[in-house]
């Protein structure tokens, strides 16, 4: 079970990764400067819906989002509305040549080639921390490299892994994948509650999970994982983890 202090701990790596998140967003936003006399800005995105600001030429606009034919700006006055795709192919970019927009959304992260994330969750009992980084070989296969620490009652963890990672339908917006793989894991037992020693085993994985295209450049990650700890006193170690967390691509 996951104790209170892991809640917190996500709460709050959940707020900072929002935050980094939106930041990241708020950089990628496209400037573009009006290059004809004006541009309306619309209260929504459709004609039907009022022209409640009209930007002049030489004004500076950034592009937020797009829905069908229409883009949602923000002035640098901090007006925001939605515009057609046919004025805003009229605008220009930073070095004055016809803007070309392309905004993050689902279909860019099926040919992801970066993916990076934190999860949360339970490794047999202990509370579980882990950042992971995946490199895309084509759009199914991916290789990745991941930090997990733990926490228990009576030791502590940390193992750095590798492996291989197959999505079959990375079409879909909830896309299931599987996982194989390697790594090495130290066992730190603390002092005052236990006689063992310190350990630092092999350890082999299978996983298997779900990945959910939330927004833009996130995704929501759900993954079960079983390791197996290889140790040489005969005793080898079977230990399940539930992990949940949020992940960036590019």
């Amino acid at each position: 079970m996951i104790k209170l202090t892991s809640y917190t701990t996500f709460l709050f790596l959940l707020l900072t990764l929002s935050v980094s998140v939106k930041t990241l967003a708020d950089s990628e936003y496209f400037q573009a400067q009006i290059a004809e006399p004006y541009l309306n800005i619309h209260q929504g995105p459709g004609k039907g819906h009022t022209v409640f600001y009209v930007a002049e030429r030489g004004e500076t606009i950034s592009i937020i989002k797009s829905k069908t034919d229409w883009y949602k700006v923000e002035t640098a006055n901090g007006i925001q509305g939605w515009a057609h795709a046919s004025a805003i192919a009229l605008t220009l970019d930073s070095r004055q040549q016809p803007l070309d927009i392309s905004l993050p959304d689902f279909a860019s992260s099926q040919h992801r080639t970066w993916e990076t994330g934190l999860q949360i969750g339970d490794f047999g009992g202990s509370d579980a921390l882990s950042v992971y980084g995946s490199y895309f070989l084509t759009d199914n296969l991916s290789i990745e490299a991941s930090y997990l620490e733990t926490y228990g009652l009576t030791s502590n963890g940390s193992g750095s892994f590798i492996g291989i990672s197959h999505q079959p339908f990375p079409q879909w917006r909830i896309s299931p994948f599987v996982s194989v793989g390697g790594g090495r894991y130290q066992t730190q037992p603390k002092s005052n509650l236990a006689a063992t020693k310190k350990r630092n085993d092999n350890v082999s994985y299978t996983a298997a999970g779900l990945r959910m295209y939330l927004a833009q450049r996130l995704l929501l990650r759900l993954q079960y994982s079983n390791y197996l700890i290889i140790s040489n006193r005969d005793d080898d170690e079977e230990i399940e983890a539930w992990t949940l967390g949020i992940s960036a691509f590019y």
